[in-house]
Protein backbone atom coordinates (compact mmCIF):
# COMPACT_ATOMS: atom_id res chain seq x y z
CA UNK A 1 0.00 0.00 0.00
CA UNK A 2 2.87 2.37 0.81
CA UNK A 3 4.47 1.76 -2.57
CA UNK A 4 1.21 2.41 -4.42
CA UNK A 5 0.65 5.61 -2.43
CA UNK A 6 4.14 6.90 -3.15
CA UNK A 7 3.90 6.25 -6.88
CA UNK A 8 0.47 7.85 -7.08
CA UNK A 9 1.73 10.91 -5.25
CA UNK A 10 4.61 11.33 -7.69
CA UNK A 11 2.24 11.04 -10.64
CA UNK A 12 -0.06 13.66 -9.15
CA UNK A 13 2.85 16.07 -8.69
CA UNK A 14 4.03 15.44 -12.24
CA UNK A 15 0.57 16.01 -13.70
CA UNK A 16 0.17 19.17 -11.65
CA UNK A 17 3.46 20.51 -12.95
CA UNK A 18 2.59 19.69 -16.57
CA UNK A 19 -0.95 21.13 -16.40
CA UNK A 20 -0.72 24.28 -18.50
CA UNK A 21 -4.22 25.21 -19.63
CA UNK A 22 -5.08 28.31 -21.61
CA UNK A 23 -4.31 31.91 -20.79
CA UNK A 24 -1.67 34.60 -20.98
CA UNK A 25 1.02 35.35 -18.43
CA UNK A 26 2.28 38.78 -17.36
CA UNK A 27 6.01 38.44 -16.70
CA UNK A 28 8.12 40.22 -14.06
CA UNK A 29 11.86 39.57 -14.22
CA UNK A 30 14.73 39.86 -11.75
CA UNK A 31 18.33 39.49 -12.93
CA UNK A 32 21.44 39.07 -10.79
CA UNK A 33 25.02 38.04 -11.37
CA UNK A 34 27.42 36.39 -8.99
CA UNK A 35 30.40 38.33 -7.63
CA UNK A 36 33.66 37.43 -9.25
CA UNK A 37 35.50 34.85 -7.19
CA UNK A 38 38.91 35.31 -5.66
CA UNK A 39 41.51 32.65 -4.96
CA UNK A 40 42.59 34.74 -1.99
CA UNK A 41 40.18 35.00 0.93
CA UNK A 42 41.38 38.52 1.77
CA UNK A 43 41.22 39.93 -1.74
CA UNK A 44 38.45 42.41 -2.54
CA UNK A 45 40.19 44.16 -5.43
CA UNK A 46 37.49 43.90 -8.05
CA UNK A 47 38.25 47.00 -10.09
CA UNK A 48 35.61 49.03 -11.86
CA UNK A 49 35.37 47.10 -15.13
CA UNK A 50 32.70 44.55 -16.05
CA UNK A 51 30.34 45.66 -13.29
CA UNK A 52 27.55 47.35 -15.22
CA UNK A 53 24.38 46.36 -17.08
CA UNK A 54 24.21 48.69 -20.06
CA UNK A 55 21.70 46.83 -22.27
CA UNK A 56 19.22 43.97 -21.88
CA UNK A 57 17.53 41.64 -24.34
CA UNK A 58 15.14 38.75 -23.72
CA UNK A 59 14.63 35.86 -26.13
CA UNK A 60 11.81 33.27 -26.02
CA UNK A 61 12.23 29.85 -27.63
CA UNK A 62 9.86 26.97 -28.35
CA UNK A 63 10.45 24.03 -26.00
CA UNK A 64 10.33 21.28 -28.63
CA UNK A 65 12.21 22.88 -31.51
CA UNK A 66 14.30 25.36 -29.50
CA UNK A 67 13.60 27.91 -32.23
CA UNK A 68 12.98 31.60 -31.61
CA UNK A 69 9.36 32.64 -30.99
CA UNK A 70 9.72 36.21 -29.76
CA UNK A 71 12.34 38.68 -28.62
CA UNK A 72 12.40 41.97 -26.73
CA UNK A 73 14.84 44.85 -26.41
CA UNK A 74 14.29 45.86 -22.78
CA UNK A 75 14.58 49.61 -22.24
CA UNK A 76 12.64 50.37 -19.06
CA UNK A 77 14.64 48.32 -16.61
CA UNK A 78 15.72 49.38 -13.12
CA UNK A 79 19.25 48.71 -11.87
CA UNK A 80 20.48 48.81 -8.28
CA UNK A 81 23.42 47.50 -6.24
CA UNK A 82 23.01 44.22 -4.38
CA UNK A 83 25.36 43.66 -1.44
CA UNK A 84 27.40 40.44 -1.79
CA UNK A 85 29.55 38.47 0.62
CA UNK A 86 31.70 35.34 0.42
CA UNK A 87 28.66 33.06 0.56
CA UNK A 88 27.48 34.49 -2.78
CA UNK A 89 30.66 33.58 -4.65
CA UNK A 90 30.82 30.20 -6.34
CA UNK A 91 34.10 29.24 -4.64
CA UNK A 92 33.31 30.86 -1.30
CA UNK A 93 35.66 33.85 -1.74
CA UNK A 94 34.11 36.98 -3.19
CA UNK A 95 36.20 39.74 -4.75
CA UNK A 96 33.25 42.13 -5.09
CA UNK A 97 31.25 43.73 -2.31
CA UNK A 98 28.26 44.29 -4.61
CA UNK A 99 26.92 43.44 -8.05
CA UNK A 100 24.11 44.90 -10.10
CA UNK A 101 20.49 43.81 -9.70
CA UNK A 102 18.05 44.52 -12.55
CA UNK A 103 14.24 44.32 -12.57
CA UNK A 104 11.70 44.89 -15.34
CA UNK A 105 8.42 43.69 -16.82
CA UNK A 106 8.04 42.25 -20.28
CA UNK A 107 5.96 44.58 -22.47
CA UNK A 108 3.87 41.70 -23.84
CA UNK A 109 1.95 38.85 -22.24
CA UNK A 110 2.99 35.33 -23.20
CA UNK A 111 0.63 32.44 -23.96
CA UNK A 112 0.68 29.65 -21.40
CA UNK A 113 3.07 26.94 -22.51
CA UNK A 114 6.49 25.38 -22.16
CA UNK A 115 9.50 27.35 -23.36
CA UNK A 116 13.13 28.24 -22.95
CA UNK A 117 13.79 31.90 -22.15
CA UNK A 118 17.11 33.70 -21.92
CA UNK A 119 18.26 37.17 -20.91
CA UNK A 120 21.35 38.67 -22.55
CA UNK A 121 23.17 41.69 -21.13
CA UNK A 122 25.68 44.09 -22.65
CA UNK A 123 25.35 43.18 -26.33
CA UNK A 124 23.53 46.33 -27.47
CA UNK A 125 23.39 45.30 -31.15
CA UNK A 126 22.15 41.75 -30.53
CA UNK A 127 19.05 42.32 -32.69
CA UNK A 128 20.49 44.79 -35.18
CA UNK A 129 23.84 43.22 -36.08
CA UNK A 130 23.44 41.09 -39.25
CA UNK A 131 26.13 38.71 -37.96
CA UNK A 132 23.85 37.75 -35.06
CA UNK A 133 20.49 37.53 -36.84
CA UNK A 134 20.84 33.91 -37.95
CA UNK A 135 22.55 32.70 -34.77
CA UNK A 136 19.86 33.85 -32.36
CA UNK A 137 17.15 31.92 -34.22
CA UNK A 138 17.97 28.83 -32.12
CA UNK A 139 19.04 28.24 -28.52
CA UNK A 140 22.22 26.54 -29.72
CA UNK A 141 23.07 29.43 -32.00
CA UNK A 142 22.52 31.96 -29.22
CA UNK A 143 24.75 30.10 -26.79
CA UNK A 144 27.46 29.66 -29.40
CA UNK A 145 27.49 33.33 -30.34
CA UNK A 146 31.21 34.18 -30.79
CA UNK A 147 32.68 36.96 -28.69
CA UNK A 148 36.10 38.52 -29.32
CA UNK A 149 38.23 40.04 -26.57
CA UNK A 150 38.50 43.83 -26.82
CA UNK A 151 41.94 44.83 -25.55
CA UNK A 152 41.35 48.53 -26.17
CA UNK A 153 38.23 48.84 -24.00
CA UNK A 154 37.81 46.23 -21.26
CA UNK A 155 34.26 47.38 -20.52
CA UNK A 156 33.23 46.05 -23.94
CA UNK A 157 33.92 42.52 -22.64
CA UNK A 158 31.01 42.54 -20.17
CA UNK A 159 28.63 40.25 -22.11
CA UNK A 160 26.35 38.01 -20.01
CA UNK A 161 23.63 35.41 -20.52
CA UNK A 162 21.16 33.78 -18.14
CA UNK A 163 18.32 31.26 -18.24
CA UNK A 164 15.03 32.61 -16.86
CA UNK A 165 13.26 30.34 -14.36
CA UNK A 166 10.23 30.46 -12.06
CA UNK A 167 12.36 29.38 -9.09
CA UNK A 168 15.23 31.21 -7.40
CA UNK A 169 18.36 29.11 -6.93
CA UNK A 170 21.55 29.82 -5.01
CA UNK A 171 23.70 28.71 -7.94
CA UNK A 172 23.35 29.61 -11.62
CA UNK A 173 21.47 27.17 -13.87
CA UNK A 174 21.88 27.79 -17.57
CA UNK A 175 19.46 25.44 -19.29
CA UNK A 176 16.05 24.78 -17.68
CA UNK A 177 12.61 24.56 -19.33
CA UNK A 178 10.13 27.27 -18.38
CA UNK A 179 6.47 26.42 -17.76
CA UNK A 180 4.06 29.36 -17.84
CA UNK A 181 0.63 28.58 -16.39
CA UNK A 182 -0.18 31.55 -14.12
CA UNK A 183 -1.57 35.00 -14.91
CA UNK A 184 1.22 36.78 -13.03
CA UNK A 185 4.61 35.08 -13.12
CA UNK A 186 7.87 36.18 -11.52
CA UNK A 187 11.07 34.97 -13.18
CA UNK A 188 14.67 35.04 -11.99
CA UNK A 189 18.03 34.46 -13.61
CA UNK A 190 21.66 34.46 -12.59
CA UNK A 191 23.57 36.04 -15.46
CA UNK A 192 26.83 34.37 -16.45
CA UNK A 193 29.70 36.66 -17.37
CA UNK A 194 31.77 35.76 -20.42
CA UNK A 195 34.89 37.22 -18.78
CA UNK A 196 36.71 36.07 -15.67
CA UNK A 197 39.05 37.88 -13.31
CA UNK A 198 42.52 36.83 -12.21
CA UNK A 199 43.84 38.00 -8.84
CA UNK A 200 47.59 38.66 -8.80
CA UNK A 201 49.28 38.62 -5.39
CA UNK A 202 52.86 38.86 -4.19
CA UNK A 203 54.03 37.46 -0.87
CA UNK A 204 56.67 39.78 0.51
CA UNK A 205 57.12 38.04 3.84
CA UNK A 206 60.57 36.75 2.83
CA UNK A 207 62.01 40.13 1.87
CA UNK A 208 64.84 41.62 3.88
CA UNK A 209 63.92 44.37 6.33
CA UNK A 210 63.40 47.71 4.63
CA UNK A 211 62.99 46.19 1.16
CA UNK A 212 59.77 46.93 -0.70
CA UNK A 213 58.49 45.91 -4.12
CA UNK A 214 55.92 47.91 -6.08
CA UNK A 215 54.07 46.69 -9.16
CA UNK A 216 54.45 49.04 -12.12
CA UNK A 217 52.60 46.82 -14.60
CA UNK A 218 51.12 43.34 -14.79
CA UNK A 219 50.46 41.46 -18.02
CA UNK A 220 48.69 38.12 -18.28
CA UNK A 221 49.82 36.34 -21.44
CA UNK A 222 48.25 33.62 -23.58
CA UNK A 223 44.65 34.56 -22.84
CA UNK A 224 41.80 33.36 -25.12
CA UNK A 225 41.17 35.76 -27.97
CA UNK A 226 37.52 34.71 -28.20
CA UNK A 227 34.85 32.68 -26.44
CA UNK A 228 31.22 31.61 -26.82
CA UNK A 229 28.44 33.52 -25.08
CA UNK A 230 26.85 30.59 -23.27
CA UNK A 231 28.99 27.48 -23.68
CA UNK A 232 32.35 26.26 -22.42
CA UNK A 233 35.39 27.75 -24.09
CA UNK A 234 38.26 25.46 -25.09
CA UNK A 235 41.30 26.82 -26.91
CA UNK A 236 42.81 24.13 -29.14
CA UNK A 237 45.82 25.96 -30.61
CA UNK A 238 48.08 28.94 -30.04
CA UNK A 239 46.24 30.73 -32.85
CA UNK A 240 43.32 31.15 -30.44
CA UNK A 241 45.44 33.00 -27.86
CA UNK A 242 46.55 36.58 -27.35
CA UNK A 243 50.12 35.55 -26.63
CA UNK A 244 51.36 38.99 -25.62
CA UNK A 245 48.51 39.50 -23.13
Amino acid sequence: SLVIFAVTGCQDDFMKEETIGEGKASISVTLDFKPMSSALSRSRAAGDALKEISSLHVLLYDFDTKSLINKWNIEGYSVSDEIRDNSDAENGNSSETSTKHATFKLPDKIDYGKYYMYAVANIPDLFTNPEYSEAIMTVEGLKNLPLSWNSNNVIENGQMIGCLMTRVTTMPIYDEPLILNENNTSLHSWLRRAASKVTVAFDGSGLAEGVSIYFKAVRIKNIPASCKLGTDNTVTSNKGLIQTG
